[in-house]
């Protein structure tokens, strides 16, 4: 792909990305019952994880010689991902959260090999498979396959 398409894909995965981190902290602050301990602690180890990970999709943007996206109203914008204005119980964060992160680490991969930029394709393919574990590991404190997680085809 040309560095302004491989540009283009960066910001819309740093937009979802910065969307994804969000409603982590929004899950970290507001999950309740009897798994409240061990969520509060993956909620926050995962949008701690996010913060570097949206940093390190900017600076890929900064080393391609543009501009990473700065705003929320940009973010917003470019972001296919979608806030969410719920506090939904916590079984159903889980479910949210492992459906967005299956969309995410899709996107990594896609973009990835297309690149046609060895670097942003490494970024990429080591951020998409850190993530496929977290994933696995969302899927697994649901117990489900992974082909049933919502938002995923059979």
């Amino acid at each position: 792909m040309s560095i302004e398409t491989l540009v283009h894909e960066l910001r819309k995965i740093q937009a979802d990305s910065t969307v994804f981190y969000q409603r982590l902290r929004q899950y970290h602050w507001n999950v309740r019952g009897r798994r409240f301990l061990a969520l509060h602690s993956k909620f926050e180890e995962l949008y701690e994880s996010w913060a570097e990970i949206i940093d390190e999709v900017a600076e890929a943007v900064v080393i391609l010689g543009e501009t990473p996206l700065t705003t929320l109203r940009a973010v917003l914008h470019e972001a296919s991902l979608e806030e969410d204005e719920e506090v939904p119980a916590a079984e159903e964060m889980i479910r949210r959260t492992a459906a967005d992160l299956a969309v995410l680490v899709a996107r990594f991969n896609e973009v990835a090999a297309e690149a046609g930029d060895g670097r942003a394709a490494n970024l990429l393919e080591g951020i998409r498979d850190e993530q496929q574990k977290e994933l696995w590991m969302l899927r697994a404190m649901l117990a489900v396959r992974p082909h049933l997680v919502q938002g995923e085809g059979p």
